[in-house]
């Protein structure tokens, strides 16, 4: 394990992190002051394997005055790649007896994802099986997706169309609009200059009375040699990005954006905090969008 470790901190609480050799996090210590000292309040710590894939994550409560693990990861891969085929969360209230709560079932065909099964525990007894709930479909059209059908499983088997994801792309590739409808109804668009760089997304929601506007970002360029300028403003570590994603500037910053890199918006974050957790992304390439007092600086990361 690398022994470097960075502290930051706000107000009275403080997160230490500490890295393997490889760079990936291996603990994150979340620290309350209590007046006079510092009082360890939860350890998360993260496990591996030789490709450098998560595979177990653990969360241990300090709050009670002793150690208790309350929730337990476990993640497993396609072989030796980073498809990932199962997902487990276990709680646990004693430390002792764990419960599984969620699973997520990973569908691969060589290396297209073709559908993700949803189960769930419905009470907390650990010896009940979990209930299938959902069934997500992805379709595509040759190797670029176009839909994702989330299915409602009665009998162990899909029922019905809960809700539905669909797609359009522009004449070069990127992603035009993303149309959600069923359990929410909405339509994102994205704009584009002529460089390909997204100038503005718009966001339509339908809460039943019609579509209204929710959002709008507009982004500004003045040339290509101004966006790699504003790049090199801003670093990132570590690379690739696990779960935090810590960002140093110059300025203070205001805001922070993570879009896919055909231009989607996909969170964002506001305040000065110089980390951002990317852990609900899956592995790809990022772009994170920083706003400071001094400006604005684009980064691509890998996670």
């Amino acid at each position: 394990m690398n022994q470097c470790t960075e502290e930051e901190i706000s107000n009275s609480w403080k997160f230490i992190y500490t890295y393997t050799a490889s760079g990936k996090i291996a603990s994150i210590t979340e620290q309350n002051y209590n007046g006079t000292a510092w009082e360890t309040f939860t350890v998360k710590s993260f496990e591996y394997n030789a490709q450098g894939n998560l595979i177990r994550r653990f969360y241990n409560d300090y709050s009670t005055g002793s150690v208790v693990q309350t929730r337990r990861d476990t993640i497993e891969y396609q072989g030796t790649t980073s498809n990932i085929l199962r997902g487990i969360i276990y709680e646990s209230t004693d430390g002792l007896t764990f419960d599984p709560m969620q699973e997520t079932i990973f569908n691969w065909t060589g290396s297209t994802l073709n559908s993700v099964d949803y189960y769930t525990d419905d009470d907390s007894d650990p010896v009940t099986p979990m209930t299938y709930l959902f069934q997500g479909q992805y379709q595509y059209s040759g190797s670029t997706l176009t839909s994702f059908d989330v299915q409602l499983i009665s009998g162990g088997v899909p029922v019905g169309v809960f809700g539905q994801f669909i797609y359009t792309y522009n004449a070069q590739g990127k992603l035009e609009t993303e149309t959600i409808t069923g359990f929410e109804e909405s339509v994102t668009t994205n704009t584009y200059d002529a460089d390909g760089y997204v100038t503005e997304i718009e966001r339509q929601v339908d809460e039943g009375a019609g579509f209204y506007l929710q959002e709008m970002d507009n982004f500004y360029y003045q040339n290509t040699a101004g966006i790699q300028k504003m790049e090199l403003e801003a670093s990132i570590y570590p690379v690739p990005a696990e779960n935090i994603l810590h960002v140093k500037t110059s300025g203070v910053i205001n805001e922070m954006i993570v879009f896919s890199m055909d231009g989607k918006k996909l969170f964002s974050q506001r305040g000065s905090d110089q980390t951002i957790d990317v852990s609900g992304l899956s592995k790809g390439n990022y772009v994170i969008h920083v706003f400071t007092n001094e400006g604005k600086a684009t980064v691509k990361f890998v996670k």
